[in-house]
């Protein structure tokens, strides 16, 4: 996607300008996978990507290109639990296609300069202030289904103020896209807990909240 590649590039010229260095580009996986998938469209709001290189990497180019890595596949898992929830058919939890599933997805991180091995609250909510335009820009572009926040939500609060919220705030929406409050995917849960957990709450979703328009993609 074009306007999505150019907002990203600029996004790094302006955080150069700033002195930061690492910036790591996210954003859709693989645009036609994305593009032509039936299931619900998934993207991950996540805090922070971390790498030693001063020129910083393209973590979709690399997760389009090689077999997901320890939280990525935990991710895959993840993705396939909302999958099956919005599915009539519910399968039992996968232990493999880790990549083929992970070309679906979508990732938004609040600090994409910078980044740190342990992320901080206070440092990611400068990068808040700095970039909630954007991010918001970047959502609007990715334009998914579902997003899922991995120990984000307060800071997604903050970029999509009118946001509808639920469900002792476990469930919002915002423009018809529902968001989930869930836990980081490199938490130490166990897969099937986190699994059938997700699986449950699209279910809520559907049932409680009357999110069809995701079901009738199926």
């Amino acid at each position: 996607m074009k306007e999505l590649k150019i907002l990203l590039e600029n996004w790094k010229k302006q955080h150069e300008k700033k002195g930061y260095r690492k910036f790591i580009s996210d954003g859709i996986v693989n645009y036609d996978k994305w593009k032509n998938q039936s299931t619900p469209k998934v993207c991950y709001f996540l805090k922070e990507a971390y790498d030693t290189n001063e020129n910083g990497f393209n973590l979709t180019k690399m997760l389009k290109e090689k077999e997901p890595w320890s939280m990525w596949k935990k991710v895959a898992m993840w993705t396939q639990a909302i999958y099956n929830s919005f599915s009539e058919n519910i399968s039992d939890y996968p232990d493999k296609n880790f990549q083929t599933t992970i070309q679906n997805i979508a990732v938004v991180n609040i600090k994409k300069s910078n980044g740190e091995k342990v992320s901080n609250n206070e440092d990611l909510q400068q990068f808040i202030n700095l970039d909630k335009e954007r991010i918001k820009k970047e959502i609007e572009l990715i334009n998914p289904d579902i997003i899922i926040c991995g120990k984000t939500f307060k800071f997604l609060k903050q970029i999509l103020d009118d946001m509808e919220i639920y469900e002792n705030s476990l469930i919002a929406k915002w423009k018809n896209i529902l968001i989930i409050d869930y836990y980081h995917p490199a938490s130490r849960y166990p897969n099937k807990v986190n699994y059938y957990s997700l699986l449950s709450i699209g279910k809520i979703a559907q049932e409680k909240y009357d999110f069809k328009i995701l079901k009738n993609r199926i």
